[in-house]
């Protein structure tokens, strides 16, 4: 979205008085990913109906479905910063939604778009988010507009969600994240399904149809972080 001349403005200024706070401030997306083939049986590739907890393992630490140190491309938490913001930075969430990687099977896809839902979670408090469905982010990964194909009877799926952005929070109902303070999302599926190629039940990792080993859904925010500059 285009912004105007006097929004720019206003934003410079923000900037400014946030910078003689002493503060570094970045537009950027917040996010945590979790391999969900990891809670698959290892033959059928069924997973059960649970709770996957984003935002829990930081950068550097082993979980949430990889059998290796996370990375920035898995979270936005820094080392050290397990379910909860690190110290000296803040973050203003102003969109939010649920990637569902473009690598997923189309009929897992349609699964858990239609059998889970998002929720945060800060102490007591509890916000019911509500259908994954109504929190798509199909705006990120490669993407195709057009496709051809000479071979009859071809079907070619695009290696995208779709074209549908984060869904932007209005003013007044961004979502705070004060240094130190919890973040923590979790997604409910509520109903099991078999993590293969074809949505159906596997045979083995030899078998024509073995589980996935890659099964990526991430919890992503957009918004404003605030740093404190400590050089």
């Amino acid at each position: 979205m285009t912004q105007s001349i006097a929004n720019a403005k206003t934003g410079m200024q923000n900037f400014l008085t946030s910078q003689s706070m002493g503060q570094k401030v970045f537009y950027q997306p917040y996010y945590s990913v979790w391999n969900l083939a990891s809670l698959a049986d290892a033959t059928t590739g069924l997973i059960k109906a649970q709770d996957v907890t984003f935002f829990q393992v930081p950068q550097g630490q082993v979980g949430q479905g990889f059998n290796r140190p996370l990375t920035a491309a898995e979270t936005s938490l820094p080392s050290g910063a397990t379910g909860t913001m690190p110290g000296g930075i803040e973050f203003i969430a102003q969109a939010l939604g649920v990637d569902i990687f473009s690598t997923i099977p189309l009929p897992i896809k349609n699964h858990l778009a239609e059998n889970s839902a998002l929720f945060q979670k800060r102490l007591s408090h509890e916000w019911t988010c509500g259908a994954t469905r109504y929190w798509p982010a199909g705006e990120f990964g490669v993407q195709s507009q057009s496709v051809a194909s000479t071979v009859a009877a071809t079907t070619i799926e695009y290696g995208v969600n779709g074209r549908v952005p984060l869904t932007p929070l209005p003013d007044g109902g961004e979502i705070y994240f004060p240094a130190k303070q919890i973040i923590q999302f979790f997604i409910k599926i509520t109903e099991d399904f078999f993590c293969t190629a074809n949505g159906l039940i596997g045979n083995g990792a030899q078998g024509d149809n073995p589980p996935l080993t890659e099964c990526k859904v991430a919890v992503v925010m957009m918004g404003w972080q605030f740093e404190a500059i400590t050089t």
